[in-house]
């Protein structure tokens, strides 16, 4: 559900998403949307992940933090 929230907004006009070609496939094809390739120089890039200090962190959340920090 959330990725169809996100292309609603998208399709809406509210802002523009970053989304695999697969899952928008149906939206490109149907008009809906427009989809563009990231250039070859923009496809690897560092990401951050900001969350609030103070956060009660779940096993399950610092199993997904600790996702992250095995691709460093």
């Amino acid at each position: 559900m959330p990725l169809i929230t996100i292309m609603g907004g998208v399709a809406a006009g509210l802002g523009i998403s970053l989304l695999t070609r697969s899952s928008v496939k149906d939206w490109v094809d149907a008009g809906k949307l427009q989809a563009f390739q990231i250039p070859k120089r923009y496809r690897s890039s560092k990401v951050h992940f900001v969350f609030r200090r103070n956060l009660f962190r779940t096993s399950a959340f610092n199993h997904f933090i600790e996702q992250f920090e095995k691709t460093e």
